[in-house]
């Protein structure tokens, strides 16, 4: 029974590319509480605090999908989720602690995601317009460690060339 229940939740939060009607927002509802009601182990509470992370932001509520995302680590730690919430946290600007950012790269490096992380900043770098995003984003990754300041500084000085 609740297999079929979160194959069913996972189908309606993943038909991403349509409005959900009410029907569908009660009948996600409805799976989510039954889900968090029914004793499933710390991976498939992660899996179902995922999908309602996936769920608030299709709906635009990105600070609850970055509080269910740092849940979902917080059962079971995966590499997806913590890239879904960086982009939220370090391009969205959704508000997170210093601490929290922390455990969050310090978990991607334990994962053996260090250089994919550095692969992402430095996209997400080239892809900002405006160069007080950048040095935005350079010093929040120097506050969470991930960065040294010596290399933000050589970065920020080459980022006019961009």
């Amino acid at each position: 029974m609740i297999l079929d229940q979160f194959q069913r939740y996972q189908e309606l939060v993943s038909a991403l590319g349509q409005e959900p009607d009410e029907a569908v927002r009660t009948e996600v509802s409805n799976l989510h509480q039954g889900l968090q009601r029914a004793a499933l182990s710390p991976q498939q509470m992660a899996l179902v605090l995922q999908l309602e992370g996936q769920w608030q932001r299709r709906n635009g509520a990105l600070e609850e999908a970055g509080g269910c995302w740092l849940d979902s680590m917080a059962c079971a730690f995966t590499v997806r989720v913590a890239f879904d919430w960086l982009e939220l946290v370090l391009l969205e600007r959704v508000k997170t602690t210093d601490p929290e950012l922390q455990r969050v790269v310090a978990g991607l490096r334990r994962a053996g995601a260090g250089s994919a992380f550095e692969r992402w900043w430095q996209l997400a770098l080239a892809h900002l317009p405006l160069q007080e995003q950048r040095r935005n984003l350079l010093d929040r990754l120097v506050s969470c460690g991930a960065l040294d300041s010596d290399r933000a500084q050589r970065l920020l000085a080459t980022i006019g060339r961009w």
